[in-house]
């Protein structure tokens, strides 16, 4: 049977892990179960933190890879009955954060003469949404909900902002103890209270493309994405993100709309990846039965192509690529995909491929950037 050894450390972490999620399955549902098992695996995290302090001592040990894949299937199950349990609690919506207050806990000495307190019960009390909850539940293959209606729940809550049509970071927090943070110091609509702090926006728009909302992805980005705003109110160049746009939360009506903080890191990169994702799909370069393919699948709405039905952009930082759409409808409702490609390479040679993938020796030629420009036909 096939093994993987591990640091024993590791392997006593896996033990006691494995113990709490069979403890778990086993027990009758209460509150009861859900701390005997939050407990455990405190402790068992803890013990592991404490051992490993100043790294590990050196011993391995070999775990089997049956008993490994149980226990991963185990603790999924553990996972997606947590998300079932997120959503009724919040309602529709996937919820980010709680906090919990120690109802019942015993004051005792350690061997030390230390003061240490074991909390036996809590209260959870649940916060307002933040956007980071749905977008985290987003990248989670069978979900309990689909993209579609978590998207609708989405624009029927306090984290969307009808009148900038933008997506605000959370929902208010007003009424809400100071004990949680930043977040509630900052006033409503700015910084990162209430405001559409930019790199969460664009984790959200990116993965409803990912998730096939294309219609409602591209219906968001004409108001949400900086090309599209006006630069008298977005303040700055509308080629250039910011950290945060002041929402319409914000008690100063003349900052709506607003960007501040010019941001070059989180958001462009989140930009970058939409960018990418519409104008060649999800993965171009293929590496199948021992060969690599190319293969590019645009997910584009018609009204970004000229009135000659082409769009260009730029592969790989040297090549031109001119998708030809005569008709200029939608690229996604079909998942369209290339009829034939032009290639015409830096030697000053050119072929003709039909079909949809660019075989092993193409692929290679686009990769290795002697191409200098194709066109491809949808």
């Amino acid at each position: 049977e096939s093994t993987v050894r591990l640091p024993v450390e590791v392997v006593q972490l896996v033990d006691r892990v494995e113990y709490a999620l069979g403890a778990y399955e086993q027990s009758q549902t209460g509150q009861e179960r859900d701390y005997t098992f939050w407990s455990t695996v405190s402790e068992a995290r803890e013990a592991y933190r404490l051992a490993v302090r100043w790294g590990f001592a050196g011993a391995e040990e070999a775990l089997e890879l049956t008993r490994i894949q149980l226990m991963l299937t185990k603790a999924e199950r553990k996972l997606h009955e947590g998300m079932k349990r997120g959503l009724d609690i919040g309602q529709g919506l996937y919820p980010t954060y709680f906090y919990y207050e120690a109802t019942q806990y015993e004051l005792r000495k350690d061997e030390s003469g230390h003061n240490q307190i074991e909390i036996k019960a809590f209260k959870r009390h649940d916060l307002p949404h933040f956007l980071e909850g749905p977008v985290r539940a987003l990248k989670v293959k069978q979900a309990p909900i689909s993209p579609q209606e978590l998207h609708r729940n989405i624009r029927n809550s306090g984290l969307y902002d009808d009148a900038l049509g933008m997506y605000k970071v959370n929902e208010s927090l007003d009424g809400q103890p100071f004990e949680l943070g930043r977040s509630r110091a900052f006033t409503p609509g700015w910084l990162e209270n209430e405001s559409i702090f930019m790199h969460m926006e664009f984790k959200y728009l990116l993965e409803c493309l990912r998730n096939g909302l294309y219609e409602e992805f591209f219906a968001d980005m004409q108001r949400a994405l900086p090309p599209f705003m006006d630069a008298a109110v977005y303040g700055r160049s509308t080629l250039e993100n910011s950290s945060f746009i002041a929402s319409s939360a914000n008690p100063d009506e003349s900052l709506h709309g607003t960007g501040f903080i010019a941001r070059l890191s989180g958001s462009t990169a989140e930009f970058l990846h939409m960018w990418l994702y519409m104008m060649m799909g999800e993965k171009p370069f293929r590496y199948e039965n021992d060969r690599l393919t190319f293969q590019l699948a645009p997910k584009l709405p018609g009204w970004l192509f000229d009135l000659e039905g082409t769009l260009s952009f730029r592969l790989l930082g040297s090549c031109e690529v001119t998708y030809i759409r005569a008709n200029r409808q939608d690229t996604f409702s079909q998942n369209t995909l290339a009829t034939s490609y032009e290639l015409f390479y830096n030697d000053g040679s050119s072929k003709a491929i039909q079909g949809a993938v660019l075989e092993e020796q193409e692929a290679y030629d686009v990769r290795e950037r002697r191409i200098a420009r194709m066109k491809v036909y949808l």
